[in-house]
Order: structure tokens, then C-alpha cells, then sequence
């Protein structure tokens, strides 16, 4: 029993600053989580995360609970009293090969994105976590994203004293730690490479990132486009998180579907000119051949006069309209004037020439 209330049940985990455990709150009657800081451990660190925790209230972040110092084989013990939070973390999805889909990894990315703005901008003051990576975040059994560890957190207090020192996991970090700052965009780069691993796995060894292997991996191009405006090396061509939602909120298909859709459209449009194209040519045949082939005595001045070019039957339809009608027909239907026209002239012109009145000049 620790601080006559807190009963040890399990390690959670164990790092350079402190070991977590899981522990029963004999009081409350509630699992709780216990962070004891190494006593060789500054106590600024200890100081600083505690004043962060007690000023977050945001469902992405553990509540502080309690804090207590006692006295061990090793020394005086800071301990910190977060609430305990159920689930897995993305390192030991990563560790199973948990393949996410696109919807899962876009949650998980839009989550993270509120969780670094109510950060980056709480009370006026920003907080960089400095420490972001697959161990540090983990998903609830309901789906809510975690943020873990603020060990090595700064916020606008610890920044005015200069550079922080580089602190941080080394594949995770921005490249900006490495000169001894860190900045806003500088979570969100850690927050990009951590979603990174989530997709390509633990077999991923390089420590630049190629996003050519996620080719083929079936995933939405703006959420690769949106991890990619994270992880820029240059701070100054980085996303912030109001550039990564709008990446994300963009509703362009995919890259294979616009192609796709030009290409058609292309195609459609070369076709509708070869049909257009075809219909004028072949009702300029059909044209032709009936007039040709019309019976001889139709084409005399006596049917044809030059002032009147038509002639009178029963209900006095102009001979031009019969053959253009036939033509029409005939190429609308895609067939040879040689199968349609006849049948047209047995039908039609008989019928025509029995009650034609001719219109003499």
C-alpha cells in the first residue's frame, strides 16, 4: 500500500524518468494511475507535468487525481495520480500488425488534430507534448484517442527560459529538437511520423520517410497527402493543424477515379464527334443515292420545275421531304441505303407516283 490508499497492481510500463503502474484506489474504489518519478529525477520535470495536468480538461488527456511524495529504499518518490485509461496503445497495435483502414487512421488523425489545437492554444498558453509516438497515445476500447506522458511536456513558461535541450524519441522527434526547440508544428510532425509507423508497421527501418511504399496499400490520397504536409523537414512548408484539416477535408476523389473519369470523358467526347461525324457522311450518301435512284420520269422539269422544285400528290408533300425522310431513317437505324431505300421506294414512291398531280410552269 502507497500513501495508505493506493494499492500496486501492475507495471504498465518503465522509462528514463519514471515507471507506471496500475494501481487500486482503496478509497474511491477505482483503478487509478500511478506515475513515480526516479528520485535521481529533477523535480522541475515532476513540477512542470503536474502543472500541466491540473490545467487540462479535454477527453484526449489523462486528469490529474492526486500527487504525493514518500519515502523508499531509494529515496524520496514524486508520485503523480492520473486516472486510468483502458485500452491499447498504437505500439502494441503496431507489435500485432494491426492493418487500419483508411476511416480508422483518418479518426484517429482528426482526434489527434483537436486534442494539439486545445494544446497548443489552451488559456492562451501553448504546451508541447515533445514526445508523441505509438508507446505515448492509445486507443480506447470505445475508440478515443489518449495522449500520454507529459515527462518531458514544456509550455510557454518553461520556453522563455531558451532552448529546451533536445529531449525526445529520436525517429519521432522534429528535426527542429535536434537544434534544442520546439514549436507547435513541431507535435505535429511527431504526430505525422507516429501515424507513418501505424501504416507501414514495425518492418519499416529507414529513418526517412518514403512514401512510396504505401502505394498499393489501398489508402485515401488526401490522407497520405495529409501525413505528408506533417512531416516536412523545412518547419516552414509544415502543415500546422488547420493545414492538415483542410488536406482532409478536401473532397477530391481519388487520384485513380479523376483519371479515370478524364479518360471517359475524353473518350466520350471523341466518340460523340465520330458518330456526329459519321451521321453527316452517311446522310450525305443516303442523300445522294436516293436521289439517284429515284424512278427517272421524277427527276423532269415537268416534276421539277425550276420555280417550284416540288410536286403536288394527294396531300401535297414536296419530293425532297420523301427522299431526306428515307435518308434520315435509314442512317438513324445504322443500315446501307441498299436495305432500307428499296423497301422505302416499294412502299412510299408507288403509292406517290399513282396520285401525283403534276405542278407545271
Amino acid at each position: 500500500m502507497i500513501n495508505n490508499r493506493y494499492e500496486l497492481l501492475e507495471e504498465i510500463g518503465s522509462g528514463g524518468s519514471a515507471t507506471l503502474y496500475r494501481a487500486k484506489d482503496v478509497v474511491e474504489e477505482r483503478d487509478v494511475a500511478l506515475k513515480r518519478y526516479h528520485p535521481s529525477i529533477d523535480c522541475d520535470n515532476f513540477d512542470r507535468e503536474k502543472r500541466v495536468l491540473q490545467g487540462l480538461d479535454h477527453p484526449a488527456f489523462p486528469s490529474y487525481i492526486d500527487d504525493f511524495v514518500s519515502d523508499d529504499e531509494f529515496g524520496e518518490t514524486k508520485t503523480l495520480v492520473m486516472d486510468y485509461v483502458e485500452g491499447d496503445t498504437l505500439a502494441e497495435h503496431i507489435e500485432r500488425g494491426y492493418n487500419f483502414s483508411s476511416a480508422e487512421l483518418k479518426d484517429i488523425l482528426l482526434q489527434g488534430l483537436d486534442a494539439l489545437e486545445y494544446l497548443h492554444t489552451t488559456k492562451g498558453r501553448p504546451i508541447i507534448h515533445r514526445d508523441i509516438k505509438p508507446e505515448n497515445i492509445k486507443i480506447t476500447d470505445k475508440g478515443l484517442v489518449k495522449f500520454l506522458d507529459f515527462g518531458i511536456v514544456t509550455d510557454e513558461m518553461a520556453r522563455t527560459l531558451g532552448r529546451t535541450g533536445f529531449l525526445g524519441t529520436v525517429w519521432y522527434v522534429a528535426p527542429e529538437q535536434f537544434q534544442g526547440f520546439a514549436e507547435e508544428k513541431s507535435d505535429v510532425y511527431s504526430f505525422g511520423r507516429t501515424l507513418f509507423r501505424a501504416i507501414v508497421g514495425d518492418e519499416y527501418k529507414r529513418e526517412e520517410l518514403d512514401f512510396s511504399v504505401l502505394e498499393g496499400r489501398n489508402l485515401h490520397p488526401n490522407l497520405i497527402s495529409a501525413v505528408e504536409g506533417m512531416t516536412q523537414e523545412d518547419i516552414r512548408q509544415r502543415r500546422d493543424v488547420n493545414g492538415v484539416r483542410e488536406i482532409l477535408e478536401k473532397q477530391n476523389l481519388p487520384a485513380v477515379v479523376e483519371m479515370e473519369i478524364q479518360k471517359r470523358s475524353m473518350k466520350l467526347h471523341k466518340n460523340t464527334i465520330k458518330v456526329i461525324s459519321g451521321f453527316c457522311m452517311k446522310l450525305a450518301i443516303n442523300s445522294a443515292y436516293t436521289y439517284l435512284f429515284l424512278p427517272s420520269h421524277f427527276k423532269t422539269r415537268e416534276v421539277f420545275p425550276k420555280k417550284s422544285f416540288r410536286f403536288r400528290a394527294n396531300n401535297e408533300v414536296p419530293i425532297q421531304w420523301t427522299g431526306l425522310a428515307a435518308s434520315v431513317v435509314s442512317t438513324i437505324f445504322g443500315a446501307t441505303m441498299g436495305q432500307i431505300n428499296p423497301l422505302l421506294y416499294l412502299l412510299v414512291i408507288p403509292g406517290v407516283t399513282n396520285s401525283i398531280d403534276l405542278l407545271r410552269v
